[in-house]
């Protein structure tokens, strides 16, 4: 008996462990929640945006009506009322309980790389707001580095409502431009996205540098070319670096693929993409890279 107690003494530790990951399971299941949803609207304000961004609304219900209202910078402007197949409102429905859109963040204006955060002006923003039957209302406000299920859920809403054709943003020009999550550093990654060559002013170090080489004349600290890796999606960039071999200008306005590391540069800090192989995919004709 005694040798029967210690076997029992011995199993007590993993019996507890056991039945906290039952409970954990438990409180897992409990928070995914499915809601009912009842509307579904996606909205873009051009106000804090630097140039002629799409501003308008799209609200879709789940008996299929579907109202777009058009207020500039777009195709068609007004408001318009169609029907689309209820199949498309359900569609929508499911994604966005898949995605746990009720338990994502309120807001997203950032994007953390290295363990900091990286902002950016001048961009639209979006806003995804869903109605369950219940009379939950949950609103996300997405200007930058929102998740790619939420991006991906803003897609199938402008795709399923038509929204994109009436207000003339289709997507399908860029659908083999993917969106990213994360960027990890140091590490072995493969992006697709644009390298355009752009001409940037040399960074305070090398300014220094270049003054007192020429004698502190300002005149001489002149602008210099660089090649970037533009992410269109993600609407980021790094400075491009490679090896000695590759000649970037035969991939200038080139859609590729790229695969290295990202990094830090070590007089500016900036990020850099460190790439060991590049391969065309395509050309980016409508590419405007940004100054």
């Amino acid at each position: 008996m005694e040798g029967m107690s210690k076997m029992i003494d011995s199993f007590a530790p993993i019996a507890c462990l056991g039945t906290l990951l039952l409970l954990a399971n438990r409180g897992y299941a409990a928070q995914k929640v499915t809601h009912e949803i009842v509307e579904i609207s996606f909205e873009t304000s051009g106000n804090s945006c630097g140039g002629p961004c799409a501003d308008y609304k799209v609200t879709t219900r789940n008996d299929g009506n579907v109202t777009y209202q058009g207020r500039s910078n777009v195709k068609q402007t007004g408001i318009k009322n169609i029907s689309v197949p209820r199949a498309n409102f359900d569609l929508l429905a499911r994604k966005i309980n898949e995605i746990g859109f009720f338990n994502l963040r309120d807001r997203y204006d950032g994007v953390e790389v290295d363990g900091a955060a990286m902002s950016i002006t001048d961009l639209p923003t979006r806003i995804v707001t869903v109605l369950d039957k219940a009379g939950a209302k949950k609103t996300i406000v997405d200007y930058w580095g929102t998740p790619k299920r939420l991006y991906e859920l803003e897609q199938l809403i402008n795709k399923l409502t038509t929204a994109s054709v009436l207000a003339g943003t289709p997507s399908d020009a860029d659908d083999d431009l993917p969106y990213y999550d994360a960027f990890p550093m140091h590490q072995t990654v493969k992006f697709r996205g644009v390298i355009s060559k752009v001409s940037i002013f040399p960074s305070a170090t090398e300014f220094s540098s270049t003054m007192e080489h020429h004698g502190g004349s300002p005149n001489t600290a002149k602008w210099k070319s660089a090649y970037m890796f533009f992410l269109p999606k993600n609407v980021m960039e790094f400075e491009l670096q490679t090896k000695p071999w590759i000649d970037l200008s035969q991939f200038d306005a080139w859609i590729v693929d790229a695969t290295g590391k990202l990094t830090k540069a070590w007089v500016t800090g900036e990020h850099m993409f460190v790439v060991n192989k590049i391969q065309r995919v395509r050309r980016s004709s409508n590419f405007v890279p940004s100054k």
